[in-house]
Parts: C-alpha cells; structure tokens; sequence
C-alpha cells in the first residue's frame, strides 16, 4: 500500500511538472513569434499579413496612409519609426523595434502589426496595460491613424532584495517619461515591507504612488505594515484582510481599510492556486463586494495562472452570478485606483467605460 501511495505522488508530481514545462512553452512560443514577426489573428478571425524585409511602404501605406510611428512623450520622444510592414515591438528585449529604459518584469509590453490596410495593437502583459486614447487595450485593437498609444510602468523591487532605495529612485527620475509607481513583490514572510521603510519614506517626499503586495501568505501583520508604517496607496491581493472579518462584522484593521478606500488588487484564480481561496466560488473577493470595499481584479501571473483578464471576469460572473452592473463597478474601481492624473481618470470613467457599459446593459 505505501509503494502505491508513492507511485501515485510520484505521478501527481510528473503531472504538475509537465504542465509547468507546457506552460513555459507557450509562453516561450509566443515571445519567438513576436521577434520572429509572426502576430496573433486580429479581430474578425483575420490574421495579419507579414511583409518583413519590405523597404517600401506596406500596401496602403503611400501618401494616403500612415508611413511613420512617431513618439511625442517621454525619453524617447521624436522618436520616428517608419512603417514597412514589419511589426513593431514596444519593450525592454534588445530586439524590440522601440527599446524602454525600465525594471518592469516582462521584456515586451506591447506589439504593433499590420493587417490589411490597417494596423493594430495588442498588450503583452505589461503592468498597467497598454491604452489607446483612453481605452484599455485587451487584444489586438485596430490604431486608427493619429491617435496615441500608452503604456504606464510600476517598477517592482523584490522584497528579499536590497536594491529597494535605487529602483524607487529611478522609477521618481523617470516619472515624466512613463513610469506611474512603485512595487515591491515577492514572499512576505521573513521580508515584511518595513525592511523597505527608507524607500517608501523617500517615495512619499516625492509624491509619488505605491503598492505593496500584502496579505496574500502572511496575513493581517503584513497588511498592518504596509498601509501604517510604508503608507502603501494601494494592496498587491490584500484577500487576508478577511482575517479581520467575522460574520460580517469588521475588525479596526478592515474598517481602516474600507473607510480609507484603499484599492485590494484581488487576483481570484492565482489565490486559488498559491492557496489564499479554496475556489473561485468561495473566494473572499464576493464577500468584500457585498461589504462594499474598494476592489479590483487583477492577474497576477498571467503564465503561472495561464489565465487572462477576461478569463478572470468570466469566472466571477460563473461563480457569483455577476452581471455587466458587478463588473462595471469592477471596472470604475480600478480606474480610481490607477497611478494617473485625476482628470484622466475621470475623463475614461465617464467618456469610455460608464458609455461602454450602458450599451450592455438594459
């Protein structure tokens, strides 16, 4: 009986390593699509067309049509890219068409490519997402010819690290040139957030926005630290806070952080795996809706999760019964919370998602 019992851990452990190696995969896969000029099918099913090597403009792309990318904000600007029909790649990879000076984690926040006569743009995961004239862009998206393209960057510290205070000070050198805030991230227990007291207390002097990822492993001590000692605007997950709530009735700690409305970065599907939530179904984040705190949802790990921010929606909807109400409050909670101007953010709450959403729901 016990040699059975080993077999089977034995293959539950394979299982789980083959699906880690599958994972990494396709991600590895897509990034070599993306150098190799390769794009993902545009809407309504077409798949852009590939003209590498083309020193001509792409068809469509004479006097009549866009012939250069042009950058108008930030480091880079009077940058100018001509058109010819290879895709454009936007990150910090060496082989990316526009290269960023940044700490963010992923080496390729973004991709313009050619379809037709148009072009589109698709995220590829960047931390604040990749907008196009105020609108989020959630898969590849049509550019019609003039309108902005922008992408915002949270530089990250790891909290096992000691490099904090020189990768907050660069995120405040390059806050006009598209870095919006400041993370730190990693495992909490054993490096609570006060390790980083001296950047967050630099952060602060400058005015400039934070998060902290707390309260996924470690619980209320973690939370405690970040908003009371770093001053953290923002929590990366915050699900423990339901620790402090019992039978609807909330602790000093959770009524601080519902009083203050302090954004929880809710990420359901990689709580579920780290083992924050058993499930979606019994996921803290339905409890703290009801209980009106002020939540987002979010990814996390988009590979390790192998999930998406539509993916995450439609998980909620299926195990809460929410409808296009639930998820525009979503939607409108995460716009206040973002790290950008004010008059920006209202101007999207009201002009793109509150429009958006009223056509969806009766």
């Amino acid at each position: 009986m016990p040699e059975l019992v080993l077999q089977i851990t034995r293959a539950g452990f394979l299982a789980l390593l083959w699906l880690f190696v599958l994972a990494a995969l396709r991600v590895v896969r897509s990034d070599l699509y993306a150098a190799s000029g390769l794009r993902a099918a545009a809407p309504g099913g077409r798949r852009p067309s590939t003209r590498g090597g083309s020193s001509k403009p792409a068809r469509g792309g004479g006097r009549s049509g866009p012939r250069a990318l042009i950058v108008t904000a930030g480091a880079l600007a009077g940058t100018r890219i001509a058109l010819d029909g290879r895709p454009i790649m936007l990150g910090r990879a060496d082989d990316s068409t526009l290269v960023l000076d940044d700490d963010y984690a992923s080496t390729r926040h973004a991709r313009i490519s050619q379809s037709g006569d148009d072009w589109y743009v698709e995220d590829l995961g960047s931390t604040n997402g990749t907008y196009l004239d105020r609108n989020k862009v959630s898969g590849p998206t049509r550019v019609p010819v003039g309108t902005p393209i922008r992408i915002g960057t949270l530089l990250t510290a790891m909290r096992h690290a000691a490099r904090s205070q020189e990768i907050a000070e660069v995120a405040v050198r390059y806050r006009d040139a598209g870095v919006v805030g400041f993370d730190i991230a990693g495992a909490e227990a054993g490096f609570p957030p006060t390790r980083h007291l001296d950047a967050f207390e630099y952060l602060q002097r400058e005015n400039f926005h934070f998060t902290i990822h707390a309260g996924e492993a470690f619980g209320l001590p973690s939370i405690w630290q970040a908003i009371q000692w770093c001053g953290a605007d923002r929590l990366g997950h915050g699900v423990r806070i339901v620790d402090d709530i019992t039978a609807g009735s909330l602790g000093r700690l959770a009524s601080y952080v519902r009083d203050k409305r302090i954004p929880l970065e809710l990420c359901p599907s990689s709580n579920v795996q780290t083992g924050a939530a058993t499930s979606i179904a019994e996921h803290p984040i339905g409890l703290l809706h009801d209980l009106r705190f002020r939540v987002t949802v979010n990814t996390d790990n988009r590979l390790m999760s192998g999930t998406s921010m539509s993916r995450e929606m439609a998980l909620l909807t299926e195990a809460f019964g929410w409808g296009w109400r639930e998820l525009q409050w979503l939607t409108v909670n995460a716009m206040k919370s973002a790290f950008i101007p004010f008059d920006e953010r209202l101007a999207i709450i009201n002009d793109v998602i509150k429009p958006a959403y009223s056509k969806l729901m009766p």
